[in-house]
């Protein structure tokens, strides 16, 4: 995202500035760690959220079909995974009903 600034010093010579400002979901995205990947019994969410924020990880099976729904607290949240078979999945990573992250997971 840019704020843009516009300064002159005459009519004739204006001059425009732009520069880039870091917006809550850019500093959501960069605070966010999902590990290990492949996993195995447990996944780690590390993220950080305002009070008011709701996370939510979702994982979906390759079908499309969701087959685990998890709440996300600020810092690290630990999801258990045991329920699930092995295989590959796909998840989002959702804040106040935004997707900040979609990646595949391996389970073995």
């Amino acid at each position: 995202m840019y704020s843009t600034q516009l300064s002159y010093t005459s009519p004739a010579k204006a001059m425009l500035r732009m520069k880039s400002i870091a917006t809550v979901d850019e500093e959501l995205e960069e605070s966010l760690q999902v590990y290990p990947n492949p996993a195995k019994e447990l996944l780690n969410v590390s993220l950080n959220l305002n009070a008011e924020d709701k996370g939510i990880l979702q994982i979906m099976d390759v079908k499309g079909r969701m087959v685990q729904e998890s709440s996300i607290i600020d810092g690290n949240n630990q999801i258990k995974l045991n329920q699930l078979s092995n295989g590959l999945y796909i998840f989002h990573i959702r804040v106040n009903g935004k997707i900040m992250k979609t990646d595949k997971l391996m389970i073995h």
